[in-house]
């Protein structure tokens, strides 16, 4: 393994940990297998480019830069990311001009707001694939009528 590679492995590790969260976890956030992550972490596969910017769309504070180069912070501040929320806990609308804005901090309520729409990718997933099964069990009743 080269000192690029061995470097990017490190700064994976170092962000994984800092999630504070397991490899099967952190594979499943970021929709990929658990084996995969285990390779990286382990230096038996490189860190791409492409891979750090599949992290970045699960962690939108997540810097990919940094996991490429090792230039800049782990995480970077997302000033430009409001949500109105007029009650504690309930979100209303987005960026109206006269609502009052709060700058969520990195993780807390957006993350598990990113949580909830991966669920929901999943549980539409697996709809699809019961819908599909049962579609397939309908044609085939029906070549037996």
């Amino acid at each position: 393994m080269d000192d690029i590679q061995n470097g990017r492995r490190y700064r994976l590790i170092e962000f994984k940990d800092s999630l504070k969260i397991s490899n099967i976890a952190f594979a499943k956030r970021l929709n990929t297998n658990p084996g995969f992550i285990s390779q990286l972490l382990n230096g038996s596969r490189n860190i791409t480019e492409a891979f750090a910017y599949q992290i970045r769309k699960c962690y939108s504070n997540f810097n990919p830069d940094w996991l490429i180069t090792g230039n800049g912070e782990m995480l970077i501040e997302n000033k430009d990311l409001q949500i109105r929320s007029p009650e504690p806990g309930i979100l209303t609308g987005v960026l109206e001009p006269e609502a009052e804005y709060v700058v969520l901090p990195p993780g807390g309520m957006l993350e598990s707001l990113f949580k909830r729409v991966a669920d929901l990718e999943n549980m539409v997933r697996e709809q699809a694939d019961e819908i599909r099964a049962l579609q397939m069990e309908v044609s085939e009743l029906r070549s037996e009528v």
